[in-house]
């Protein structure tokens, strides 16, 4: 069964939090925007709710509460080819 298409957006999002993780540490909702150059936490929020929705990650209590569901990180954004600093 495969998950829900992400946007290029939330594909470019999910590589960055997954290179962060494998890194050590999940990213904080303002160093997500930083990254892709969203100023509203809001909506750096509701593109992790989504990812949550459809299955790629899921969140707790905490501001670095982030752990990835899908089977095979991703270092790249398939579909824009953008990857974590």
């Amino acid at each position: 069964m495969s998950r829900p298409a992400l946007t290029d957006r939330q594909a470019e999002i999910l590589a960055y939090v997954a290179d962060a993780i494998r890194r050590g540490r999940p990213p904080t909702l303002r160093e997500i925007g930083d990254f892709v150059s969203i100023k509203s936490l809001n909506s750096v929020y509701d593109h992790l709710h989504r990812l949550e929705a459809k299955g790629y990650i899921q969140r707790g209590r905490g501001a670095r509460n982030i752990v990835l569901v899908h089977a095979e990180p991703m270092s790249v954004c398939p579909t824009c080819g953008r990857g974590a600093a």
